[in-house]
């Protein structure tokens, strides 16, 4: 009697040793993927954009979607989107096999001459199902020799003065941006080449502040930004003929005053925070799907090349033209 006593008293230790166990592991060492709600839709950032972290910040303004940002790869087969950043995609670090119904997104800020080296030649047909980029025909859009004529303060690699660079490039409370607010009238937001659509952060950030941003092209900002907003380079026959309407501007205070009264009418969304446009517009896509009972892929994403590469319509000659010095 008293062994099978003992024998009992063991066991029911055991059964409660067990359930704490379970308990356990449930509370604290289970993957991120099971505090998912079963609602959840889940995005799942493969590669991470480069110069800010996507969180679920960029989702706040469409929370009634119930999507949900994330770089857990271990969440991949609940994943109804792996979001790649094509910049910083390599060959050997590519996701597994696309689930069916799963939406792969060919994610890219920059223009076309800074895809990938490896994996966009190695993905650029059939692999991916949607595109996102700053291109307005994109799936998902995600809206970012004068010196010798006119006395420029140049930043950073290609100049002589210095910005100390923190954590909190292009806001209010950063140093830079406090000096650039202060001192600058002007700001030149030229951009690395001219292409289709191709526009910055430049242009959002700067737009905001109380300087006034020159840019390449008016054919491509006056699609994105209001009139007297900004001062278009092509607008002139030289870059003498734009350094004497600068300093024109800079006497004359009524003149410049202008290029702010868009303010009254219009707000700018500076980056990163744009990107609450296109992940909600991501997740509203996925619902849409989801009700519909349909699964959409994109031809542009399944021929990468025809469509941003070679429709793009680049010329990369007008930088080197307005900056001869």
């Amino acid at each position: 009697m008293e062994l099978l006593k003992n024998l009992q008293q063991i066991g029911l230790f055991l059964c409660i040793f067990a359930l704490l166990e379970k308990t356990f592991k449930q509370l604290f060492w289970l993957p991120n993927q099971s505090l998912l709600k079963s609602n959840e839709t889940i995005i799942l950032m493969w590669v991470p954009y480069t110069d800010a972290r996507i969180t679920n910040e960029h989702l706040e303004t469409c929370k009634e979607l119930h999507c949900k940002i994330t770089y857990d790869r271990s969440t991949f087969e609940k994943a109804s989107a792996v979001v790649m950043y094509d910049h910083n995609l390599l060959p050997n670090d590519l996701p597994p096999q696309r689930r069916d119904k799963q939406h792969f997104v060919f994610f890219l800020m920059e223009s076309p001459a800074y895809v990938s080296e490896q994996a966009f030649q190695a993905l650029r047909k059939n692999y991916y199902t949607l595109t996102m980029t700053w291109r307005q025909d994109s799936d998902i859009y995600s809206p970012f020799e004068l010196q010798k004529y006119i006395d420029i303060d140049i930043y950073g690699y290609c100049g002589s003065q210095k910005c100390t660079k923190t954590d909190q490039a292009y806001q209010k409370n950063d140093p830079c941006e406090m000096m650039f607010r202060k001192e600058y009238k002007f700001y030149i937001a030229f951009e690395n080449t001219i292409c289709t659509d191709w526009v910055t952060e430049k242009i959002f950030n700067r737009i905001n502040m109380h300087s006034v941003p020159i840019v390449l092209s008016r054919k491509i900002y006056s699609k994105i930004a209001p009139n007297m907003s900004f001062i278009a380079a092509d607008d002139f026959k030289s870059p003498a003929d734009l350094a004497k309407y600068l300093k024109y501007l800079h006497s004359n205070t009524n003149e410049y005053i202008q290029y702010f009264k868009w303010k009254t009418q219009f707000d700018s969304v500076p980056f990163p925070n744009g990107f609450h446009l296109a992940f909600c517009q991501l997740c509203k896509r996925i619902k849409k799907e989801n009700e519909d009972g349909k699964f959409i892929i994109s031809p542009k994403a399944t021929d990468l090349k025809r469509w941003f590469i070679d429709s793009a319509e680049c010329n990369n000659s007008m930088v080197p033209q307005m900056l001869t010095l």
